[in-house]
Parts: C-alpha cells; structure tokens; sequence
C-alpha cells in the first residue's frame, strides 16, 4: 500500500512510494475517520461558544491561533 499525501491547495494525491503494513493502514484509516468525526464535534463546540459568549469565544480562539502558530513554526523545523 503506497502512502498518499493530499495537497489541499489543488486537491491532487501524491503517491510517495512509501509502503505500509495493512495493520497500519488500518489504523491510520481509524485515525483519519476519527479526527474527522472530532473535527466536527470541535466545529459545533465553537459556533455554541460564538453564540452564547462570543467576546470571551474570541478571546479563546485568539489562544488557540497563537498556538497553533507555535505549531506551525516547530513544523516548519522539521522539513527544513
């Protein structure tokens, strides 16, 4: 089984050669189904938070953007 990476800016499939046990497919396919499903329960949680305190949802979310921008740095790290 070829590991595939999806590019989101044009949608493509890469293939990179990269084999992968069944097993691991398998989990990294519950992975994937599972983050997705989580995704969306994080979705709901932020429009309610904007709906019922969306001065203090703003505040958290500015939290979670400079976070993730930390993320983003310590990524960049690691393919230079």
């Amino acid at each position: 089984m070829d590991y595939i990476i999806k590019n989101h800016s044009s949608h493509e499939l890469k293939t990179h050669g990269i084999s992968l046990s069944e097993t691991y497919k398998d989990i990294f396919d519950q992975i994937q189904k599972t983050r997705s499903d989580n995704n969306q329960n994080w979705v709901n949680i932020l429009k309610l938070a904007f709906e019922v305190a969306p001065d203090k949802a703003k505040a958290i979310m500015q939290k979670i953007v400079e976070c993730d921008e930390q993320i983003k740095d310590l990524c960049k790290e690691l393919i230079r």
